[in-house]
Formats: structure tokens, C-alpha cells, sequence
């Protein structure tokens, strides 16, 4: 139905008759002149309702009495932090299914979250992997399927005995509603519908502006980029659209595959798959605003992962050193009944790479027939191999090509993993790269970094302290940026990061070692989760590793930046935490392509720092 409110009942302040009787009579005219169509299987009250519980089951019952062909539910995400199945609804349809406790919540079944409505999801909080799923949210031990069972009695919905007013994000505001304590976890007594999910930002794509004529012309996307031309940002329009958005489309494929490896999961809805231009303007699309590809993503690699027949591999992460194990599962969502998987082979093949990331060797194979499945979630077959970095490898790692797939179909499935050597970033190996050239000084604090400069020497710097910075954050910012630091402002919650992933000069030869996309991929997780973006306004710096800012702030964000002194001192600046990099294979390997680009006499930056402005950052 066409309503995103409140739903009171007949005794509640807030009844509006008048607005009930013509909902309902809505509903029926929906079925009565749709009903037939073949693509109407289900219907539910509205979008995020609050209210009375009893008085929406009491609608739900009288529509499902007048034609009860279709499959019922309350509403999408009604009662969101107090979710609760209301007798009458065949399906149920939330982002989380308990409310949180101490600030934890172990039932979301959405990956990613606005920051006033956290907890934030998995996308958002844990390192990339093929592992997560859905399941122990949706079916655990806690479950309490007594209190939640779709049998219960009529007054069931409404016999909590602590209610209380709560301020809950209402479009691009806030609303207060009386929220009744939920009577526990939503049990998977009901197939269970995760409610919106995705809502990855990306960057705009300014060459769309042009097209927008009339009253529809795209005011918005215009101050966007003047406020980034004014920023001094212009050159990386381009760039920071295809970085961001590629980046976004993965964050969309991590949590698809999520969704299809839940076996206990009975669906989701994407909010959308193009731009919306309100509520401060979404840039959450695959397609843009006129329903055509953004050229992020081409339809079949989509369909990979959003189709009826999903293939995934399920593996712990995407980082390894030589001689670990990889252990990985062969997940099929099958879902097609006409689909026929007699006398069909799985492979699943482990490729080495060469220097520019194309197929160059067989690491590893398995294969498997397939015998008739039935529709639903099914583990295919386990995959396991060792890990070695070739010998003409070992100071740069290995890309891997990770590919599974079934014989005579399209479907299949593509993974990169990154192998780093335990030899390369030995301190016996660092030490011999050092004196190749020059020996820089590797320090984290500002002062003895200034004086080292000052005498015209080489410094790689980790900052101890940054004056002005935005925190780092992996996973891009979510619907957008200002709608909800206005909510968050409101409800006095925390606002979020709001930053859209990076943009890396994946070329320079400060990263020569370090194998890396122009985009954030899952070696970058731990790097900038213990990094800061610093603020570099109003300098002609060019970041070799730049955060992403979101238009409505427009900083240069530097991670990775070099800069020279009047007098030929050299200044590389990375702004992870040096000891958190130590800790893990890629933090390890990033510093040690960092010392090998200045051992190596290569460091000739372009723009010059005076003690005033690096005073002005780190002391």
C-alpha cells in the first residue's frame, strides 16, 4: 500500500479513521484489478509502519478475508528496532530481527547501516570474506518460537507491559513514536525477507549534468562540482567516479552473496538498482537516473551474483602468506526448477598471475559432478590447496585467480586473492633493500621527522598525531552523506564517516610492490582502518593513496603523500598506525614497497612543504 506512517488504533491518539478506510479500500481495489496478474504474488500494508501492533493484524486479517490469493505481510521493516511477527502475515520482511542489547545487535540481516541506526552491518565493520552469511541471525539457540509462532493469539501483538517514546529516522527527518517492547527475537517461524538492502554511495558522474534539460536540470549534481572544482579537485571527477563506484558495486556483490549463502534466507529487496536524485541525492546505482549502465558492471557479471542460480566460494579472506592452507566451500543457491544439473561438472581452478593480472598458471584444480538438486541452498564441494610464492615472486606477492564454475551453463564465479612472501619483509631482506641507494629514516614522530628533512635527508613518515583529519573507514558511505548527519545531529546518535572508498595511483612506483587496483579492494581493509585521512585543503598535493571525501565536505583526504623541502629533503607520508601495519601480510608488504621506492633513488616529488604547514598537520 501507498503509506509510510503511523498506523494508531481505534482508542490511540493519532486514529485517523478517515485515513484507514481509505487504505483499505485501496488495498481492495489493488486486488480486485491486479489480482490477476502473474507477477502479483504478495502484498503488504506499507513501508516502515509504527503504531499498534494489534490494529495493523487487524487490517492485515480483514484484507487476507477478502482475497486471500496472495502472500501477506504487515509491511517492509515495520517496528524496526521492535520487530515482531503480527498474526495473519504469511511472510516477514525487517533489516534486523531483535532489538539491540548493550549497543550489540546479533540479529541483523542487512549489511550495511545508516550510522544513526546502528549497530552497522558486517560490510561496514568486518574485514572482507566469502564466509558470512545470515543464518545464526535468522536461527539460533536464543530463539524464543513460543512467543513469536505466527499461531499465537489475537492479543499476542500487543502484551508487552514497558513501552516508550523513541526517535526513529522518518524520510530526511525525525519522528517520535511509542515503540512496545518486542517480545523477543523473531523466530524463522515465517520466511524471513531482508528489507533494503545495499545503499552504496558512490561519487557522481558529472558528464550526466548535460543531460538533464529543463525544469528536470541537475541543480544538484551542479553545486556538487562546483564545490569540487572549488576544492581545486576538477582533474579527479573521472577517476573518483570510477573508483567509488567500482568499489560500491563489490560492497553490493560481497553482500549479495551473503544473501545467497543464507540458508535460512527467503529473499531480499535491493532499495534500488539506479540513482535516486532526493532526500539530498542518492548515489547508490548501479544504473543512473535514466535507467542505463553506468559502465561499472556489465549485465552477466551482475547476474553472477543477483539471479535465480547464484555460485559462490566460501573462504575465509582474501589475504594469505606462503604455506598456509587455503580451505574454501562450493556454494550453489539454486532456485530455478527448471534448471537441470544431470551429468553437469563443477570446477573450481586456483590461478598463478603475471605482473599485469591475466591467468598464467594452474596452482590448484578440483572438479565434481553434480547430481539433481532441489531448489534451495547446497554446499557442492570442498576445495583446498597450499600456498607457495614462486620464487621470481617473493619480494612482490602473487595475485590469484580463484574461478568455480559449472560445465554447459553460465554460471560461475571469479575471485582475486593476494599470496605475500614470509621471506620478502624479513628484517635481513629490509635491511639489504635500505642500502641499496639511500637509507631513509622510518619514524612516527613529527619532530625527529622535520630535523631529518631539514638536512636534506629522506624521511618515511607514519604520523603519531594529525592535526585534521577524517577518520579512516573501508566501506563506503551509506544512501548519503547529509541526510543522515542531520538525523544524527537530531537524535544525537554519531554521524558518520561519510567517505567513498579510494583512489590509488595504482601505478606509482611507490606501490611497486604492493599489487593494487586505482580502487579500495580487500588489502586495503586493515591499512585504512588504521589510517587517517588527512586534510589537505588548500595544497597542490597529490596523493598517491587518496580517501574519497563525500561532495557535501569536498577535503583531500592524503593516506599516502610525498613531498620535498626547499633544501632536497624527501618526505613520503603514509598515516597508518606503522605497528598495526607490522601485525599483518599486507600492512608488511605496503611498508616494505614504501621503503623500496626510496632505497631505490626514485623520489622526485612535485610539490614542496615548508616547516610552517607540516607544523600545521602533525604538531
Amino acid at each position: 500500500l501507498p503509506f509510510w506512517g503511523t498506523v494508531a488504533d481505534k482508542d490511540e491518539e493519532g486514529y485517523n479513521e478517515a485515513q484507514q478506510s481509505y487504505l483499505m479500500g485501496e488495498a481492495r481495489h489493488i486486488m480486485t484489478e491486479y489480482g490477476n496478474h502473474p507477477s502479483f504474488g504478495m502484498l503488504s500494508l506499507g513501508n516502515e509502519l509504527w503504531g499498534s501492533k494489534k490494529r495493523v493484524s487487524e487490517i492485515l486479517c480483514t484484507l487476507k478475508g477478502f482475497d486471500n490469493r496472495f502472500l501477506f505481510t504487515q509491511g517492509s521493516n515495520n517496528f524496526q528496532f521492535v520487530p515482531e511477527v503480527v498474526p495473519g502475515e504469511d511472510f516477514f520482511v525487517a533489516a534486523r530481527l531483535a532489538p539491540p542489547v548493550n549497543g550489540q545487535n546479533k540479529h541483523l540481516i542487512r549489511g550495511s547501516f545508516a550510522t544513526c541506526n546502528a549497530p552497522l552491518g558486517v560490510i561496514q565493520t568486518q574485514a572482507p570474506s566469502t564466509k558470512y552469511n545470515f543464518d545464526d541471525a535468522i536461527m539460533d539457540d536464543e530463539a524464543d518460537t513460543k512467543s513469536m509462532n505466527n499461531d499465537m493469539p489475537d492479543n499476542a501483538a500487543d502484551n508487552s507491559e514497558e513501552s516508550g517514546i523513541i526517535a526513529i529516522q522518518y524520510g530526511t527527518g525525525v519522528k517520535y513514536v511509542r515503540a512496545n517492547k518486542s517480545n523477543g527475537k523473531v523466530a524463522a517461524v515465517l520466511p524471513i525477507v531482508s528489507h533494503e538492502i545495499g545503499q552504496y554511495c558512490m561519487y557522481p558522474d558529472f558528464d550526466e549534468i548535460n543531460r538533464y534539460t529543463g525544469v528536470l536540470y541537475a541543480g544538484n549534481l551542479d553545486i556538487f562540482r562546483g564545490k569540487e572544482k572549488a576544492a581545486g579537485m576538477e582533474k579527479d571527477f573521472e577517476r573518483f567516479f570510477k573508483a567509488s563506484g567500482t568499489f560500491a558495486v563489490n560492497c553490493y556483490r560481497e553482500e549479495l552473496e551473503m544473501m545467497h549463502r543464507s540458508r535460512y534466507m527467503a529473499g531480499y529487496q535491493l532499495l534500488d538498482l539506479q540513482d535516486y536524485t532526493g532526500q539530498n541525492t542518492s548515489l547508490v546505482g548501479v544504473l543512473n537516473s535514466f535507467m542505463e549502465s553506468k559502465g561499472l558492471i556489465d549485465e552477466k557479471s551482475w547476474r553472477r551474483f543477483c539471479s535465480d542460480e547464484v555460485l559462490s566460494v566460501s573462504f575465509d579472506g582474501y589475504i594469505y602468506e606462503d604455506g598456509d592452507i587455503f580451505n574454501a566451500q562450493i556454494i550453489l543457491s539454486h532456485f530455478n526448477p527448471l534448471m537441470d544439473f544431470e551429468e553437469k561438472e563443477l570446477i573450481c581452478e586456483l590461478f598463478y598471475t603475471d605482473s599485469t593480472g591475466a591467468v598464467e598458471s594452474l596452482m590448484a584444480c578440483a572438479r565434481s559432478n553434480i547430481k539433481s538438486l532441489s531448489c534451495g541452498t547446497h554446499t557442492l564441494m570442498d576445495f583446498s590447496c597450499d600456498l607457495a610464492v614462486r620464487e621470481n615472486r617473493q619480494l612482490t606477492g602473487e595475485r590469484l585467480i580463484l574461478r568455480a564454475g559449472i560445465s554447459g551453463t553460465d554460471i560461475s564465479q571469479e575471485y582475486t586473492l593476494h599470496l605475500y612472501s614470509r621471506k620478502a619483509v624479513t628484517d635481513a631482506a629490509q635491511s639489504k633493500l635500505l642500502h641499496s641507494v639511500t637509507s631513509p629514516l622510518i619514524t612516527s614522530d613529527a619532530n625527529e621527522a622535520w630535523n631529518s628533512l631539514d638536512k636534506g635527508e629522506c624521511v618515511l613518515f607514519f604520523p603519531s598525531k594529525v592535526n585534521e583529519y577524517i577518520p579512516g573507514f573501508y566501506c563506503t558511505d551509506f544512501w548519503n552523506y547529509p541526510m543522515f548527519r542531520q538525523i544524527s545531529i537530531r537524535t544525537n546518535e554519531e554521524i558518520a564517516v561519510g567517505t567513498l572508498g579510494l583512489c590509488i595511483e595504482d601505478e606509482h612506483p611507490a606501490l611497486s610492490l604492493f599489487d593494487s587496483e586505482m580502487y579500495s579492494t580487500p588489502q586495503w581493509y586493515n591499512i585504512v582502518s588504521c589510517s587517517k585521512g588527512i586534510i589537505l585543503d588548500g595544497e597542490p598535493f597529490e596523493p598517491v593513496v587518496q580517501i574519497i571525501d563525500n561532495t557535501d565536505r569536498c577535503h583531500r583526504l592524503g593516506l599516502i603523500f610525498e613531498a620535498c623541502t626547499d633544501n632536497g629533503g624527501r618526505l613520503l607520508v603514509c598515516s597508518a598506525d606503522y605497528d598495526r601495519l607490522g601485525s599483518c601480510p599486507e600492512g608488511r608488504q605496503l611498508i616494505l614497497s614504501l621503503l623500496s621506492y626510496i632505497a631505490r633513488g626514485q623520489m622526485k616529488p612535485a610539490t614542496h612543504i615548508t616547516k610552517e604547514y607540516f607544523s600545521k598537520l602533525f604538531q
